[in-house]
């Protein structure tokens, strides 16, 4: 199976090479939009349907707002859109941070003014608030007791929802291709910003793959490994990834999000405090009926509780 994943990872990258050679974005790099939407389009059928893609913003119950981002990639199952247009695919939507898995931020050239710029865009997505989950959270609506699966009640259960957000660059400058610049440059607070809100990857297109990882340095183990729960990483390592960089950087995704539990609890109750707020805002011109008799509030109080 591990030989079938490596030629489906050289595929993908090569197809990916095709699609970026022939395409309008190659050409019109000036404007943006083709540049997302070519790599965006181009990753639609190998996600599984649970997943769906948009660029646009993200908002959070407390009804704060990322920037916008570049593509978002969301649970198209159990989440629907706030605000969209009709042509979803392609325009700018509004999304439920709690929905959403992930995010990437796509750069023509990456150089050191573009990844600050790019740090501080995921830095202001990843300050949004989401509903923490845990290895027992099976489903986005609904949470089991850990006697339900027999799991003692010490036994620590990791939070699996952490957003995961990083950087696309079709290429790169001259002057930053060393990774170690960049990791130096991440580590090093160059950008002032906390290293739990700093991109968890960075991929350039035919040169290599940054990752947030873990170091060990004790008497037992050294060196690093990967962790899918981002709050155990301490740093970053780098992968010479070449022609299979978009290969990775699709595997390095999927297995991310497989790993990751949401939350789509708000919505057992939202449309209660939509309710509430309505006949707040209408001061109690909402009435309830029961059969022929006709239901008051008494002293103007709340019809809902």
């Amino acid at each position: 199976m591990l030989e079938q994943y490596l030629k489906s990872m050289k595929k993908i990258s090569s197809l990916l090479d095709l699609e970026f050679n022939y395409s309008s974005a190659r050409y019109n790099f000036e404007t943006g939009l083709p540049l997302e939407g070519a790599l965006r389009n181009f990753f639609v059928p190998y996600f599984p349907k649970r997943y769906g893609f948009s660029s646009g913003y993200l908002v959070d119950e407390e009804g704060s707002i990322s920037n916008q981002c570049d593509w978002i990639i969301y649970d198209a199952i159990n989440i629907p859109p706030l605000i969209t247009n009709h042509n979803f695919d392609t325009g700018t939507n509004w999304l439920p941070f709690n929905g959403a898995f992930g995010s990437v931020e796509i750069k023509r050239t990456l150089n050191e003014d573009v990844l600050a710029k790019a740090c501080t865009q995921i830095n202001n997505t990843k300050l949004l608030k989401r509903d923490p989950t845990n290895l027992l959270h099976i489903h986005p609506v609904k949470t089991f007791p850990s006697r339900f699966f027999g799991v003692p009640p010490e036994m620590e259960l990791k939070t699996t929802n952490k957003f995961y957000s990083g950087i696309y660059a079709y290429s790169i400058e001259e002057s930053y291709k060393d990774p170690e610049t960049i990791m130096s440059d991440l580590v090093g607070n160059k950008f002032g910003i906390p290293f739990e809100n700093l991109p968890d990857f960075i991929a350039v297109h035919g040169h290599f793959f940054i990752r947030k990882s873990i170091h060990m340095e004790n008497k037992d183990k050294s060196g690093w490994g990967f962790s899918y729960f981002p709050y155990e990483c301490n740093g970053y390592s780098w992968l010479e990834t070449k022609d299979l960089t978009s290969g990775f950087f699709y595997f390095d995704l999927i297995t991310q999000f497989a790993n990751m539990d949401i939350s789509a609890a708000y919505q057992l109750h939202i449309l209660t405090k939509i309710t509430e707020k309505l006949i707040g805002d209408m001061k109690n011109n909402g009435r309830l009926f029961q059969g022929k008799d006709y239901l008051k509030p008494k002293n103007n109080e709340p019809l809902i509780e």
